[in-house]
């Protein structure tokens, strides 16, 4: 059976913003997400001179849960405060839109009621999805 995750850190094993990672690990429809982040960090880190990298990337309630850090740690005596909220802000966005992308295949869910409550859910993967943790590399 096809692995459901993919290993981000295998993807970027050599990346530079993932040398302090303690785990990176996201079911294979968010990979599209992790890259937009990864490409966007990359290009703000050379506009402004610094270097803040992935501290962990994980799944927490069901959301994409991101954690980044300071590589240069004179960085963020000078201007830690200002970077960070500006990629949090990205971060944030990035992480919400995890709520709105399926598990499986990284298509938009659909807003549905189910048993008088208001879901998104892949119709594609509505059964699916709910046990893609589950599934797991041998």
């Amino acid at each position: 059976m096809k692995d459901r995750f993919k290993k981000i850190e295998e993807k970027y094993i050599d990346h530079p913003l993932f040398s302090k990672c303690i785990g990176a690990r996201v079911p294979n429809g968010w990979v599209d997400l992790i890259d937009e982040l990864v490409i966007w960090l990359d290009t703000y880190n050379v506009d402004n001179r610094t270097l803040i990298g992935f501290a962990q990337i994980k799944i927490k309630f069901d959301m994409l849960t991101i954690y980044v850090e300071h590589y240069i740690d004179d960085d963020y005596l000078k201007y830690g405060g200002v970077h960070l909220s500006n990629i949090r802000k990205k971060i944030s966005d990035i992480c919400n839109r995890s709520r709105l992308t399926c598990k499986v295949c990284a298509k938009e869910k659909t807003e549905l009621v189910i048993d008088s409550v208001v879901k998104f859910v892949c119709l594609d993967h509505m059964h699916d999805e709910t046990t893609w943790f589950t599934v797991r590399e041998n």
